[in-house]
């Protein structure tokens, strides 16, 4: 995806470890040849249901249960964003950062979780093709459109939806970018996932002598982002969108 306006301009780098050999000499060949180990896509047959009583769709991707559609439970963390211009068309975006762990743990379904940056990554591994640092500059950026493909819905652009992940592009982004002074060229999906946990100071106990500091553990959440050309984990200066992003938990 790209931006007329610099501060998003490196939206498309890959924050995935395996970015970082972007310069090769390697001599472009048929780009056939870098996807001719196919991993197997499994079929989205199971369910899982969230304590409003919504039932989820689940996919296996490698060794990883994911959901396979946007999560819709109404959690306290959670608010209606209107998708599109129909007012009645309402999803579900959660803002977890430095919510309380405890309180982020409740979030998804029992032996369900929110997902890390570890998971993001393990899953950006998985689609990447083994022979991707030996690849020139133009299959690398194939494959990571190859990649991305791999999880878009069959309905958003060239999407494959290999692994039934079928991510579609989120509408309240765009609306976001737009009132930013951005004018995004194509469109994205992105889910919140976990970065880290932190202590921070939640208050200070005044019953005690010297008054020590009450601490709390928190969630400091990350954007997972998909769009038609890669995927990626942007900071919030590459892109600076709000952050209730939509949620795909994964098993525990």
């Amino acid at each position: 995806m790209k931006y007329t306006n610099k501060l998003a301009s490196s939206i498309l780098a890959i924050s995935f470890a395996i970015s970082s050999a972007l310069a090769d000499s390697t001599k472009d060949k048929d780009f056939i040849c870098c996807f001719t180990e196919q991993k197997k896509a499994i079929s989205s047959t199971s369910f899982i249901t969230d304590k409003d009583g919504n039932k989820h769709k689940t996919t296996k991707i490698g060794k990883q249960h994911w959901m396979a559609e946007d999560y819709k439970y109404e959690h306290s963390s959670s608010k209606c964003a209107i998708e599109g211009d129909n007012p009645d068309n309402c999803v579900r975006v959660y803002d977890i950062d430095r919510k309380s762990e405890s309180e982020v743990k409740k979030i998804c379904p029992t032996g369900w979780r929110l997902p890390t940056k570890d998971d993001f990554n393990e899953l950006g591994e998985y689609l990447m093709p083994q022979n991707f640092n030996e690849m020139s500059v133009k299959q690398k950026r194939h494959a990571r459109a190859k990649m991305s493909a791999q999880l878009r819905s069959i309905h958003w652009d060239n999407g494959e939806d290999t692994f039934g992940f079928n991510a579609k592009p989120h509408k309240e982004i765009k609306k976001q970018l737009q009132a930013l002074g951005l004018q995004p060229k194509a469109e994205c999906a992105c889910y919140v996932g976990i970065e880290r946990i932190k202590e921070e100071v939640k208050d200070v106990d005044m019953s005690k002598p010297g008054h020590p500091l009450i601490y709390e553990k928190v969630a400091i959440s990350l954007k997972f982002c998909i769009d038609s050309e890669a995927l990626s984990i942007p900071s919030g200066l590459q892109f600076p969108i709000s952050n209730e992003l939509r949620i795909r938990c994964i098993k525990e």
